[in-house]
Protein backbone atom coordinates (compact mmCIF):
# COMPACT_ATOMS: atom_id res chain seq x y z
CA UNK A 1 0.00 0.00 0.00
CA UNK A 2 1.15 3.38 -0.81
CA UNK A 3 0.81 5.76 1.65
CA UNK A 4 0.05 9.48 0.86
CA UNK A 5 2.03 12.69 1.21
CA UNK A 6 1.51 14.39 4.43
CA UNK A 7 0.97 17.80 4.43
CA UNK A 8 3.27 19.89 6.62
CA UNK A 9 1.49 22.26 9.08
CA UNK A 10 3.37 25.31 10.45
CA UNK A 11 3.54 25.08 14.44
CA UNK A 12 2.21 28.75 15.53
CA UNK A 13 3.27 30.53 18.68
CA UNK A 14 3.17 34.05 20.06
CA UNK A 15 5.66 35.48 22.34
CA UNK A 16 5.64 38.56 24.58
CA UNK A 17 6.18 39.85 27.42
CA UNK A 18 3.86 41.02 29.68
CA UNK A 19 4.54 43.50 33.10
CA UNK A 20 3.13 41.57 36.29
CA UNK A 21 1.95 43.94 38.99
CA UNK A 22 1.42 43.29 42.68
CA UNK A 23 -2.57 42.79 42.11
CA UNK A 24 -3.34 40.36 39.47
CA UNK A 25 -2.50 40.86 36.13
CA UNK A 26 -4.14 39.52 32.99
CA UNK A 27 -2.43 36.71 31.04
CA UNK A 28 -4.12 38.26 28.09
CA UNK A 29 -3.38 42.02 28.76
CA UNK A 30 -1.40 41.84 25.57
CA UNK A 31 -3.08 40.15 23.38
CA UNK A 32 -6.72 42.16 22.37
CA UNK A 33 -8.30 39.52 19.99
CA UNK A 34 -7.74 36.06 22.52
CA UNK A 35 -9.98 34.27 23.53
CA UNK A 36 -10.81 30.32 23.83
CA UNK A 37 -11.12 29.75 20.07
CA UNK A 38 -7.46 31.12 19.83
CA UNK A 39 -7.07 27.23 20.57
CA UNK A 40 -3.57 27.65 22.75
CA UNK A 41 -2.79 24.32 24.31
CA UNK A 42 0.46 25.07 25.44
CA UNK A 43 1.82 28.01 27.77
CA UNK A 44 5.48 28.98 28.60
CA UNK A 45 6.05 31.05 31.45
CA UNK A 46 9.49 32.34 32.27
CA UNK A 47 9.98 34.23 35.40
CA UNK A 48 13.76 35.82 35.20
CA UNK A 49 16.38 34.48 37.61
CA UNK A 50 16.67 36.51 40.91
CA UNK A 51 13.40 38.24 40.17
CA UNK A 52 10.41 38.48 42.90
CA UNK A 53 7.63 35.77 43.76
CA UNK A 54 5.17 35.15 40.56
CA UNK A 55 2.02 33.02 40.96
CA UNK A 56 -0.37 32.12 38.80
CA UNK A 57 -4.11 31.97 39.08
CA UNK A 58 -7.53 33.28 38.59
CA UNK A 59 -8.37 36.79 39.33
CA UNK A 60 -8.26 36.62 42.95
CA UNK A 61 -4.50 35.14 43.19
CA UNK A 62 -2.35 36.57 46.00
CA UNK A 63 0.76 36.68 46.80
CA UNK A 64 0.18 37.45 50.63
CA UNK A 65 -2.37 34.44 50.15
CA UNK A 66 -0.08 31.79 48.58
CA UNK A 67 -3.17 30.98 46.69
CA UNK A 68 -1.78 30.15 43.04
CA UNK A 69 1.16 28.24 41.06
CA UNK A 70 4.42 29.43 41.56
CA UNK A 71 7.06 30.37 38.67
CA UNK A 72 10.04 29.88 39.83
CA UNK A 73 12.10 32.72 39.18
CA UNK A 74 15.19 31.36 36.38
CA UNK A 75 13.07 27.66 35.28
CA UNK A 76 10.31 27.89 32.86
CA UNK A 77 7.68 26.23 33.13
CA UNK A 78 4.82 24.61 30.68
CA UNK A 79 1.60 23.94 31.05
CA UNK A 80 0.31 21.94 28.05
CA UNK A 81 -3.41 20.29 27.13
CA UNK A 82 -2.96 16.96 24.87
CA UNK A 83 -6.22 16.55 22.97
CA UNK A 84 -6.77 12.57 21.56
CA UNK A 85 -6.94 13.42 18.49
CA UNK A 86 -10.41 12.17 16.58
CA UNK A 87 -9.67 10.23 13.02
CA UNK A 88 -12.42 11.49 11.00
CA UNK A 89 -11.73 9.77 8.02
CA UNK A 90 -11.78 6.56 9.99
CA UNK A 91 -15.36 7.68 11.39
CA UNK A 92 -16.78 8.34 8.63
CA UNK A 93 -17.48 5.30 6.73
CA UNK A 94 -18.29 3.56 10.14
CA UNK A 95 -20.70 6.22 10.58
CA UNK A 96 -22.28 5.41 7.12
CA UNK A 97 -22.10 1.82 7.22
CA UNK A 98 -23.93 1.37 10.84
CA UNK A 99 -26.03 4.37 10.45
CA UNK A 100 -25.14 5.84 13.65
CA UNK A 101 -24.54 9.46 15.13
CA UNK A 102 -20.63 10.34 15.42
CA UNK A 103 -19.03 11.12 18.21
CA UNK A 104 -17.81 14.21 18.93
CA UNK A 105 -14.48 14.20 21.26
CA UNK A 106 -14.05 17.59 22.92
CA UNK A 107 -11.31 19.81 21.72
CA UNK A 108 -9.90 21.57 25.50
CA UNK A 109 -8.07 24.91 24.92
CA UNK A 110 -6.39 27.38 27.46
CA UNK A 111 -8.74 30.32 28.48
CA UNK A 112 -6.46 32.91 29.00
CA UNK A 113 -8.76 35.44 29.67
CA UNK A 114 -9.44 33.68 32.50
CA UNK A 115 -5.54 33.33 33.63
CA UNK A 116 -3.74 36.21 36.17
CA UNK A 117 -0.01 36.90 37.55
CA UNK A 118 0.79 38.07 40.82
CA UNK A 119 4.05 38.99 41.58
CA UNK A 120 5.02 40.19 45.09
CA UNK A 121 7.35 43.12 43.14
CA UNK A 122 6.05 44.50 39.81
CA UNK A 123 8.94 42.78 36.77
CA UNK A 124 8.44 41.60 33.65
CA UNK A 125 7.98 37.99 32.63
CA UNK A 126 8.22 36.05 29.25
CA UNK A 127 5.50 34.43 27.56
CA UNK A 128 5.30 32.10 24.82
CA UNK A 129 1.75 30.62 23.33
CA UNK A 130 1.39 28.02 21.07
CA UNK A 131 -1.74 26.94 18.82
CA UNK A 132 -2.63 23.68 18.32
CA UNK A 133 -2.16 23.52 14.72
CA UNK A 134 -5.16 21.44 13.60
CA UNK A 135 -8.37 20.96 15.59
Amino acid sequence: MQRPDRPVTRQTFTPFALLVGVTATPLAQSLQQSSIQSLYTTIVLSNPPLASRVLMGDSSVLVAANNGLEVPAGVPIQLRITNERQIYEVQGPLVDGFRCAPDAIPFIAWDITQIYLVAAVAHTVGVVLFQEAFK
